[in-house]
């Protein structure tokens, strides 16, 4: 059986991954996006499905108001003394000096739930794991962020014991265990222990194409005690710009029933535009950064070694003992809105779909208008990842707006700053509903059809809207009869929807492209 990455496709980073006897869990960050983290089950590495979420309610999760790529980062997905234990950082400050978070643990004794209230922890630093070491002793390991303008943003890793019966941190334990190499911007710490060693895999380099993932081991677990593996990193794409996967990076290891070692760590997919060199801007990923398996071997010296070299590989030899499990690419999917409760492709940003949203069931999706899509508070928008460079995704529109402000319609939304829309709304001049399109671009809102709107003739109950994306551009197109459909004179660049645009202008670009309905 071969793994095809990336297993985890479209917007689907920073991976934890574990195996409990016989099933492997993985753990994805959402960021902004409700509800919060993504978890999966796998029994052979290769097909993965969907689990409940485990922060399903605001008690646990309050991310209303944080800015685009705040919210839930790099998630620790761990199982110790019968108990399934998350430890996730909700970050309410993205950009400049401060990285404001909390983080926090909840606990189940079922994949499935119920979760705990959580458990605040601290806020020195994101990406925090726990380390169960085989004495009985927990710790905290995470990334320290110094917001001193002087000094290094990235200030090690830290790690602090933590007491489980009095359920709080020991601050006093806190030392920094290794201060990274050279290539810096050190986070996603996590401890193993093999062979009577720890070893601490931590990703460097940043997340976009300069990202690595580096090891270092120890005897202790003492300050500054950790030395780097000879030929670090352990898996990079930064040399490599054809490799099919890129900034692979930030992940975990598992070992399957028969000793077989597998690293999961994110990835992105980029496309180029037909002008640009490899040797030019390194690509486009608006499917955001996925998730990608290695498969690792041991060297006679005890250091860990991805299969492939450092870029590892696109198809990649399965465990031993897996069984046999159906399954192939996702294809068509169809939803009617029967239930009353969205399905668990469907995401809200930041807060869960409720009455102030709109409502649901009955063979439709009700959305209330709200704010705009650069609203960060109020807005009615239900959507899905970006799975593939290339697909459809169309839905049947029942609407009768009476002012140029009312709006619904067709969304492909990376965040708040970078969005665009085909959408009913209402033109004064010609007295008549039209479908318009338009695009937020950082800033800069336009509307692109304006007197070229399309009239919709009077007698028309719905109208179907369509968007169709291949690879590094997309259209919208729209229907009368859901039958034949005729497409909008625009064709917009995908690139705009990409983590790698946004990173032009902000710090926050984790995500990836959603497509979706909007009022």
């Amino acid at each position: 059986m071969k793994i095809s990455n990336p297993v985890l496709r479209g917007f689907n980073p920073d991976p934890c991954l574990i195996r409990v006897d016989g099933d492997y869990y993985m753990a994805c960050s959402t960021f902004e996006w409700w509800p919060g983290v993504s978890l999966y089950r796998s029994e052979d590495l290769a097909h993965w499905i969907p689990l409940p979420p485990p922060l399903d309610r605001t008690s646990q999760l309050d991310l209303k108001g944080v800015p685009s790529s705040g919210g839930v980062w790099a998630p620790d997905l761990s199982y110790a003394d019968g108990l399934f234990w998350l430890v996730y950082a909700n970050v309410r400050v993205v950009n400049g000096t401060f990285k404001d978070c909390t983080n926090y643990l909840v606990t189940s004794k079922r994949i499935e739930g119920p979760w705990s209230d959580p458990i605040r922890l601290n806020g020195v630093g994101f990406d925090a794991s726990l380390f169960h070491d085989d004495d009985g002793c927990k710790y905290l390991v995470q990334q320290t962020w110094d917001f001193r303008e002087y000094r290094p943003s990235f200030d090690g890793i830290t790690l602090t014991r933590y007491d489980p019966d009095s359920r709080r941190l020991l601050p006093e334990t806190a030392r920094t265990i290794w201060a990274g190499t050279s290539a810096g911007v050190i986070e996603g710490p996590r401890l193993y222990k093999r062979a009577g060693l720890y070893y601490l895999f931590a990703a460097e380099g940043g997340t976009g194409y300069e990202h690595q993932e580096s090891v270092a081991r120890s005897t202790s677990l003492d300050a500054g005690s950790f030395q780097v593996m000879p030929g670090n990193p352990l898996l990079s794409d930064r040399d490599d710009p054809d490799s099919y996967l890129q900034k692979q990076g930030h992940g975990s290891l598992v070992e399957t029933p028969k000793g077989q070692w597998y690293y999961a760590s994110l990835c992105a997919r980029p496309f180029r535009h037909g002008d640009e060199p490899a040797s030019g801007p390194r690509g486009w990923c608006p499917l955001g950064r996925e998730t990608a398996i290695q498969e690792v071997r041991w060297d006679a010296d005890g250091w860990p070694r991805v299969v492939g070299g450092r870029s590892g590989l696109r198809y990649v030899q399965g465990p031993d003992d897996a069984p046999t499990v159906a399954g192939g690419e996702e294809g068509h999917s169809h939803d009617d809105f029967i239930s009353d409760h969205l399905g668990r492709q469907w995401m809200t940003p930041r807060v869960p779909f409720g009455p102030a949203m709109g409502s649901l069931g009955h063979g439709c999706l009700r959305l209330k208008g709200q704010g705009s899509l650069c609203n960060t508070f109020d807005l009615s928008l239900v959507a899905r990842r970006w799975q593939a460079p290339s697909f459809e995704a169309q839905v049947q529109v029942a609407f009768d707006p009476r002012t140029y402000m009312q709006m619904a319609g067709l969304t492909n939304y990376y965040n708040d700053r970078f969005w665009s829309w085909a959408y009913l709304t209402w033109d004064e001049a010609r007295s008549c509903r039209v479908i318009e399109v338009a695009q937020h671009d950082w800033d800069r809102h336009t509307s692109l059809l304006r007197d070229r709107a399309v009239a919709v003739p009077d007698g028309v109950g719905s109208v179907w809207l369509r968007t169709v994306v291949r690879r590094d551009k997309y259209w919208y197109e729209y229907s009368f009869d859901g039958g034949r459909t005729h497409r909008l004179p625009v064709t917009l660049d995908a690139a705009v929807l990409s983590d790698d645009h946004a990173a032009q202008h902000e710090g926050g670009f984790f995500t990836g492209a959603f497509v979706g309905m909007a009022a």
